[in-house]
């Protein structure tokens, strides 16, 4: 049994926060002392039921999984189809943010933070961070951002922006290029900044695939990052 709560992060967007219950019933949000926030690939409800270290984190841990705006049940409904699709929905609401001056990544960021601002005020005192794939890349962003995350675990996140413009086509989503961003850093950049925070699992290369570890081993050499922050999930 899970329970289901709408966060409304800003102006009508609700991102959706689950939990598993440990008694069938549930009408409040009631949060322990210590907890992680899972931030999925595409789904929540469907890394929790197939992501083998969705399942463990579930198995051990009190934990929330969040899909932020556009993504699982916050997505909007579009009629169907394939998410990664060319020019589809989340292509859509990226290119408006653009055309605006805004981020539609930091606006996902953004619901995080709300989320973790609203399990500590619920009475979390430690609250871990836990992103797979696009939600990987939200979790590096909002540890940086906030200095009260006690952990971060990045399973399937790409090693660094730059590694994108050395290949011609690119299967992440557009909505996870930052525009501008190698004027000013790399992800390494805040990987190296979490320290001991963080841990990496299978990272994920260009193409939204495991790096082979030959190609593994020559972007930790080239991004400076330690091959011991490579964890199995």
């Amino acid at each position: 049994t899970y329970a289901r709560y709408a966060v409304e992060t800003e102006g009508h967007i609700r991102a959706i926060l689950r939990k598993r219950l440990e008694t069938p019933h549930a009408f409040s949000l009631d949060v322990e002392r210590e907890v992680r926030l899972y931030l999925p690939h595409v789904s929540a409800e469907d890394d929790l039921a197939a992501d083998r270290l969705a399942i463990s984190l579930q198995k051990k841990h009190p934990l929330y999984a969040l899909d932020v705006r556009g993504l699982g049940e916050s997505m909007p409904d579009d009629g169907g189809g394939d998410f990664f699709g060319s020019h589809r929905m989340d292509y859509m609401n990226n290119g408006y943010g653009l055309l605006l001056g805004q981020s539609y990544l930091g606006r996902r960021i953004h619901d995080t933070l709300s989320v973790i601002d609203l399990l500590r005020h619920e009475g979390a005192r430690k609250v871990h961070l836990c992103g797979r794939g696009q939600g990987a890349l939200i979790a590096l962003f909002a540890a940086v951002l906030d200095g009260r995350i006690a952990t971060v675990t990045l399973k399937n996140a790409p090693l660094s922006f730059h590694a994108w413009t050395q290949v011609p086509l690119v299967a992440w989503p557009h909505a996870n290029f930052l525009s501008g961003a190698l004027k000013h850093f790399d992800l390494p950049d805040f990987i190296r900044a979490l320290g001991r925070k963080i841990r990496l699992v299978q990272p994920w290369g260009p193409d939204m695939k495991p790096l082979p570890p030959r190609a593994l081993a020559a972007e930790l050499k080239r991004t400076g990052l330690s091959r011991t922050l490579i964890k199995r999930a």
